[in-house]
Parts: structure tokens; C-alpha cells; sequence
């Protein structure tokens, strides 16, 4: 083990935990839009790291599971209608 201070070790685990976060964003807004919307927020967690990462799990994500709830709900009320 090197001679690192305690502040180091801190910032080498936030530096890794910021970089875990962003690249779980990316994976779900992969798997969370669709279209156009996963495109545009690919590429702004891409560029904005971090900032783009805690953007998407504030406002995208809960638009995604909105759309989400609204298409499953669109899906009942026509197969009803058959």
C-alpha cells in the first residue's frame, strides 16, 4: 500500500464513484427511452459526465417511467375495446 493521506484515498473513491454513476446513467437511459429522447440524452450524459448523469435521474428518468405508465395504459384501453 502507498503512503497516500486519508484526503487522497476520498478523492480517488469519489473519482470512482462518479464515474460508477455515470455509467449506470448511461445504461439506463439505454434501457429506460426510447427514439429520439435516447439519443439526445445519450449524448448530453456523454458530454456532461456527472452533471448530465444526476440531469437525467432528476427529469428524464421520471418522464421515461410517465411514458412508460401512459403506453401501458394506451395498450389496456384498446385491447378492451376488442
Amino acid at each position: 500500500m502507498t503512503n497516500l493521506a486519508l484526503a487522497e484515498w476520498i478523492v480517488i473513491l469519489l473519482i470512482l464513484a462518479a464515474n460508477l454513476f455515470w455509467l449506470f446513467a448511461l445504461v439506463r437511459v439505454a434501457s429506460d427511452e426510447t427514439g429520439t429522447n435516447r439519443v439526445v440524452w445519450i449524448v448530453v450524459v456523454a458530454l456532461t459526465h456527472v452533471f448530465g448523469a444526476v440531469a437525467y435521474f432528476l427529469v428524464g428518468r421520471k418522464s421515461a417511467i410517465v411514458r412508460r405508465y401512459l403506453n401501458g395504459i394506451s395498450r389496456v384501453v384498446t385491447n378492451s375495446k376488442k
